[in-house]
């Protein structure tokens, strides 16, 4: 009974230590003030950077050519940070095109060989060649974009072809 007893008092009292942590007061006495700043929401970020900027020069006056200077710095940031991104986009895009470039590539590539194997062999072996591509090829579903097979069906179709080759060299 005392166990028992222990046990509920102990999950009563973290219980109520945890949510009496969980509260915050209930308004900022005013907006200018630093731990007041920090709640700010952030998605608005001009007033992010001067809730920011009343935290980080609080207590420091600023002369108007200071003010000013800060000003350019800022613009100046601003600006790179804009560039950076757009370059980091426009890389994006370019990675995207090479990728689409080499699956194009590796598709014609496929394609002329194919074609090459169809001018070498009878239409019913060209049949028979195509069969056994579908057939020794492993179905896999991969989600679009993924490169990767499965470690199971590529061990599966390797497992196959060195039967295969093994059979042959008998």
């Amino acid at each position: 009974m005392k166990k028992k007893f222990a046990t509920v008092t102990l999950a009563l009292l973290a219980a109520l230590g945890i949510s009496a942590l969980a509260q915050e007061p209930a308004a900022c006495p005013s907006k200018d003030t630093p731990v007041c700043a920090r709640r700010a929401p952030r998605h608005d970020a001009a007033k992010a950077d001067s809730l920011r900027d009343v935290v980080l020069f609080e207590g420091i006056t600023l002369t108007p050519e200071q003010q000013t200077k800060l000003s350019a710095l800022k613009a100046e940031r601003k600006a790179a940070a804009e560039s950076q991104m757009k370059a980091r986009k426009d890389m994006k895009d370019q990675k995207k095109q090479e990728r689409a470039d080499r699956m194009k590539a590796r598709q014609d590539k496929k394609r002329a060989d194919l074609q090459a194997m169809k001018q070498i062999l009878t239409p019913e072996q060209y049949v028979v060649y195509l069969e056994n591509i579908v057939v020794s090829t492993p179905d896999v579903r991969m989600a679009p974009g993924h490169g990767t097979h499965r470690a199971h069906d590529m061990k599966a179709m390797h497992g196959a072809r060195h039967e295969k080759h093994r059979a042959l060299r008998k």
